[in-house]
């Protein structure tokens, strides 16, 4: 209510690939129960909001990875643990400085490097060259398709566009490979993935 009274016409909504994928989803062909159920509060989320005549930009956000680095986003499974990065004390998120993990924390950057590279290692899931990054490309075209499903087929009217990554940082990657490679193939990946089921849908990239 205060944002429609304050004159907003559209939100950019937090949404979580730990809460869509707590575990590694065998068929990604299809949104886990537990996403499923999580997505369907979110859709409770953004009818109120487009009752209010609100519309919504959904984020796939994270920041630095993971709520134990003092961040937000990436599911347990998703963290890059052997036997040189041991999974850290959780943060008291007290670090007002938090964002210089991208640069300092080895941890950090070894999780975000194995993302970007599409190779992950978790010795607590039992994981080896797990391709991480694949999840979250199909992931998001899933949860396109789980919207799109809505009304017949003609999806949900507020949503008019995904963004799939929040402030994609290279984490010690060369940053022009970075950018021309690994976030370029992430992107294309992204947006073949949510064509299978909508081509109308904004895709926003940073």
């Amino acid at each position: 209510d205060l944002l429609k009274k304050l004159g907003f016409n559209i939100i950019r909504l937090l949404i979580s690939w730990k809460a869509i994928e707590p575990t590694p989803n065998p068929n990604l062909s299809e949104i886990m129960a537990q996403g499923q159920k999580y997505l369907s509060l979110v859709n409770q989320i953004i009818d109120a909001l487009y009752s209010r005549g609100l519309y919504i930009l959904l984020d796939f956000h994270q920041d630095i990875a993971h709520e134990v680095y003092g961040g937000d986003g990436f599911p347990d499974w998703a963290l890059a643990i052997d036997e040189e990065h041991k999974r850290p004390k959780a943060s008291n998120l007290k670090d007002r400085k938090w964002q210089t993990a991208y640069m300092i924390n080895k941890v950090v950057k070894h999780t975000l490097a194995s993302f970007w590279k599409n190779d992950l290692t978790n010795k607590e899931f039992g994981l080896q060259n797990f391709p991480v990054r694949t999840h979250l490309e199909k992931t998001i075209g899933q949860t396109v398709n789980f919207f799109k499903s809505l009304n017949d087929g003609r999806g949900h009217p507020a949503i008019l566009g995904i963004e799939p990554f929040n402030e994609p940082h290279p984490a010690g990657i060369p940053p022009d490979k970075f950018e021309s490679t690994l976030l370029y193939q992430y992107y294309q990946n992204v947006e073949s993935e949510i064509r299978k089921f909508d081509d109308k849908i904004f895709l926003f990239v940073e």
